[in-house]
């Protein structure tokens, strides 16, 4: 369940049809609207256990767009944020445009390009899911070998660019 603060401050957010579509590449992986939250940067407000919950939601809204059928656990976690918020406009967009689901796959396709870019050459990554949720973490050992090098690194992804590892 969200926190008393957090069910505060979604409470305040009332669908709206004419709301403005966003993208958030990363840490949601796909579209949402302006009266679900103003803007992503809000949920650091949340404390780890509601940002983790919120991003969940999310999660399990993109799977009801695509028809699959929800874990146990999914659906109680989306009917106690129903009861908890049930006039949230998250859970007025249920049945989404053709446009809308295109923006989605965009915004999922890019934030894995993200997430490779980030992960290519580390030394050690870890991913975790549970519920539609996905933490991944990169550690890459910066006391490696010298990586300077006289290459040309315009054509290197980010990562090789920043930290100097294929």
């Amino acid at each position: 369940m969200l926190s008393e603060s957090t069910v505060q401050y979604l409470s305040a957010m009332h669908y709206c049809a004419d709301a403005k579509r966003k993208v958030c590449y990363l840490p949601l992986a796909g579209i949402y609207w302006d009266d679900e939250l103003t803007d992503m940067r809000d949920i650091w407000k949340f404390g780890e256990s509601d940002r983790d919950r919120f991003l969940t939601l999310f999660g399990i809204r993109v799977r009801i767009w695509m028809e699959q059928t929800l874990s146990t656990d999914e659906c109680t976690i989306w009917g106690e944020a129903q009861t908890q918020l049930p006039n949230w406009a998250l859970f007025r967009r249920l049945d989404p445009s053709e446009d809308d689901l295109r923006h989605q796959a965009e915004a999922d396709e890019y934030a894995d390009a993200i997430i490779e870019t980030m992960t290519e050459g580390a030394d050690l990554v870890s991913v975790y899911c549970k519920n539609g949720l996905t933490k991944y973490s990169a550690i890459t050992r910066l006391d490696k070998e010298k990586r300077n090098s006289p290459r040309d690194l315009r054509n290197d992804s980010l990562w090789t660019r920043l930290f100097g590892t294929k």
